[in-house]
Order: structure tokens, then sequence, then C-alpha cells
């Protein structure tokens, strides 16, 4: 059967029912002209994930606007999920973001039962096709993920979540993207384990500008603190979290190379992240803050906790002691 990727990339309509055999013909072309990841590009163009995100959004009344319907939705709210969905049919800045929140909504268990629709992981992926086609970094990310871990009826296709992993990155500082290639060449999946490239990618991870504080590109236009988006990435952990991970996988490689810095893994360990529910109801719903912001402690202290246990695994397993807590090499928490 000749699927003509080209003519369906050309007229996404995402709420048309696809097959499964024309999302994979249209994410593989999508890889088109990607190169397979090799290392992190040292003269690349650095934007911070915050100035990415403002892209797709004039100001910052929309932006907040947006993010109170998308959250709305998730909670059950029929009436603002239909305008996301309106959303996504007018050609405007906010259409990219809208598309990629209704596939987050379309992929989510709890939100589609909390609307009572029937969750549509096909459709979820053609919104986020359509999304990433007008270049956003999550919805690239979002599909990347898909392909390492797919639906039934389709197969695991490493070598392309690899370069949509890459492309998310080289448009922006994307730390799960980052982190993920990293993750391919420290335990071998998709191709030879190669440490010193998962050392570099986990590098470009563990470095990424989140915010725009550190490369000095804070976005314009009164956004104001848009952690209620790049917290909202494709997977459920926060970005911030993978920034984390990949400190710590990035002295773990360096260990496994022979490389042993104690001082600077003590210092990664002590990392903490933050929790971004208390920061999406304080912009959402201001009144509701306060018995939330007590939860970042409990956050900060299970990360601390988790990565201590990860250390402690990974010594055992060099010491040849049991098989650990998780599964999966370096960092990778087990699919629950």
């Amino acid at each position: 059967m000749d699927l003509q990727p080209a003519r369906l990339l050309s007229s996404v309509n995402p709420s048309a029912n696809h097959s499964k055999a024309e999302l994979l013909a249209a994410v593989r072309l999508l890889c088109d002209g990607i190169d397979p990841p090799t290392a992190p590009d040292p003269k690349r163009r650095r934007i911070s994930l915050a100035q990415h995100c403002s892209r797709f959004t004039p100001n910052g009344q929309q932006w907040l606007e947006i993010i109170k319907i998308y959250m709305a939705a998730v909670q059950g709210d029929k009436v603002k999920y239909s305008k996301l969905l309106q959303m996504t049919e007018i050609p405007s800045q906010e259409a990219t973001l809208s598309k990629y929140f209704v596939g987050k909504i379309l992929g989510c268990p709890e939100a589609t039962a909390s609307l009572r629709i029937r969750m549509d992981l096909i459709k979820s992926a053609w919104y986020w096709i359509a999304a990433a086609q007008e270049g956003f970094a999550f919805a690239i990310c979002g599909l990347a993920n898909l392909l390492r871990e797919p639906l039934p009826g389709l197969t695991v296709d490493l070598a392309s979540a690899k370069k949509l992993w890459a492309k998310a990155y080289s448009l922006c500082d994307v730390p799960e993207a980052a982190n993920e290639i990293g993750f391919c060449f420290g335990t071998g999946q998709g191709g030879p384990v190669d440490l010193v490239k998962a050392a570099a990618w986990y590098d470009a991870a563990k470095n990424c500008d989140i915010d725009g504080t550190r490369i000095g590109d804070k976005p314009r236009g009164g956004h104001g603190d848009l952690t209620s988006l790049f917290e909202l990435g494709p997977s459920d952990d926060l970005q911030s979290e993978f920034v984390q991970r990949a400190t710590r996988n990035y002295y773990r490689v360096r260990k496994d190379m022979g490389v042993n810095d104690p001082s600077a893994h003590a210092a990664a360990l002590r990392t903490k992240g933050h929790s971004s529910i208390a920061r999406v109801l304080e912009l959402t719903d201001p009144g509701r803050t306060p018995s939330f912001r007590t939860m970042d402690d409990g956050f900060n202290a299970f990360a601390e906790l988790q990565a201590q246990i990860s250390m402690a695994e990974r010594e055992l397993q060099l010491m040849g002691i049991g098989g650990g807590l998780r599964q999966g090499g370096y960092g990778r928490k087990k699919k629950k």
C-alpha cells in the first residue's frame, strides 16, 4: 500500500482517523534529513527551553490563559477541553501549544477518565506530529519517546528516536532529549555502548538552561515565570528531574571510564529538585497555593533519597551483588 507520507504531512489533520502504518510512515518521514546523533554540537546556538516555548504565544496573558484552559481540561472540564480543540483549528501561535496539549490529554489515562472520553494514543501522536511540524521541541521529543516504547502494532525504532531527540535538542535546551540519547549510548540501546558519547550527552543534559538565566535569553513580552509550561513535558517527569538524573548519570559513566571525582559526585547527590505542582497551581489558582507549598520539601527529600538509592544499587552491581530495586542501567526508572 502506498501510504504517501509526504501527502500526509503536507495536510496533517490530527482529528482524522489514521492507521498505525500511516502514523509510523509519517514519523519516519519527519526523520528524513536528520543525521544520527554522534556528540552534541559545541557550535550549536544555545536557546533556553523557556525562550523556545515563549515563541509559540505572543504575550504572557495568552500564555497563562492557555495553561489555565489545559489544567481545567485535565481536571475534567469538558467546556475547556472543547475550547482547546477549537484553538487547534485556528491558525495562530497558540494553535501549536493547543495541539501539543490535546495530544497530552488524549494519551493520559487520568485526564481522559476525568473527561469521560476514550484514550487514543494514535490520535495523540497525530496531534504531536502536527505540533512537531511547526517546530515545537516537546512534541518532537514525545514522538521519539513513542518510538522507544511503541504502541501495540508498532515496532521499536531507536535509530529514528535518537534522530528526533537530537532534533529536539538542536532547537533548544531540552534535558529529557539529551538525557535519553546519553542513556542509549550508555546502555547500548540502538547501537554499541559508547561511554564517551554517553558522557557527552549527559553533560549536555545536565547543563541545559531551562529558564534562560544562565545563557541570558529569558523571554520578553510579559511571559514571566514559565515553569507552568516547561515542566509539562512529554514525560511525567519534570524537566528539572532530567537535569538531576543526567548529572548523576554523568558521574557514573565517568567512573566506569576510570575517572573518579568524588567531590563533584557528592555535589550531584545534593542536587535538589522542586515540585512543579505548587508552581502550576500558583499561576492558575493563587488561592490554593499555601496548602501545597509544603510539597516542595517532600519532593526535594524524595529526589535526594532516590539519588542515594541509585548510587547504592550501582555500587552493589559493580560488586556483583543483586539486581537492584530498579532496572534499566544508568538511572532510568522502571516503567510502571
